[in-house]
């Protein structure tokens, strides 16, 4: 009976450290949300920024995309090269529109992270696509 009631016992507290683990990765993404309304004094810049933001991740995943199509891979340093050699181009003045060289890098290594873990998760699916 002891016995019985030890490896109930490790059961148990085997389950509650999985239950532990599980939820300390699925709380690896909480994200804090901040409201701004549109009567706050930064309202318009953060607008703006934003604005920016989603052109300059839209204009790289495009560009990402058409090297896919066309049968390349493109890593964040070309993607860099690519949207700086095109900088001077009227069609695509993303680069030097949101003044800062460091957020618009941010999010070329943003796109290609994305872009990878796609590529990984395409892989994984073709080697077993019943899972």
């Amino acid at each position: 009976m002891a016995k019985r009631q030890k490896s109930n016992r490790n059961r148990e507290e085997s389950y509650a450290q999985r239950r532990q683990k599980l939820t300390e990765i699925q709380y690896e993404h909480l994200v804090e949300r901040h409201v701004i309304r549109p009567s706050n004094s930064h309202y318009k810049v953060l607008e703006d920024y934003a604005h920016k933001a989603n052109n300059v991740y839209n204009q790289a995943l495009y560009r990402v995309r058409q090297a896919l199509f066309k049968g390349s891979w493109m890593t964040y340093s070309q993607l860099d090269k690519s949207l700086k050699k095109s900088r001077d181009q009227k069609d695509c003045m993303i680069y030097s529109s949101m003044n800062s060289v460091h957020l618009v890098q941010q999010i070329l290594r943003l796109v290609a992270q994305n872009m990878t873990s796609w590529k990984k998760a395409r892989d994984a699916y073709r080697k077993a696509p019943w899972i």
